[in-house]
């Protein structure tokens, strides 16, 4: 079932607060799986990974703020499932 626009900035919303509440050393990610049948190109890859990281950039921009003392990383990786599906995923890490 898709989820609408209330649900989707309530789990935004929720993710913030998790971002800010992160202990050092814990991590929170958001990940896209795309199977690689759909036949999609690099490009369009490419622009899932981008759109991610910027969902993610924002929440931790917002909590470095928030949250002044905290130190926070964000970093972007892949990889394939055995089902050809590629898995993207974005993680907001507390470094300090």
């Amino acid at each position: 079932m898709p989820t609408t626009d209330v649900e989707s900035r309530a789990r935004m919303l929720s993710r913030q607060q998790e971002i800010m509440d992160l202990e050092p050393g814990d991590s929170v990610s958001i990940a896209r799986r795309i199977h690689l049948s759909m036949g999609l190109t690099a490009e369009q890859i490419a622009k899932h990974v981008i759109q991610f990281r910027g969902i993610m950039d924002k929440q931790v921009n917002r909590a470095r703020h928030a949250r002044r003392e905290h130190v926070y990383t964000v970093e972007t990786g892949s990889f394939i499932t055995r089902d050809a599906a590629l898995i993207i995923t974005v993680v907001a890490t507390r470094v300090g």
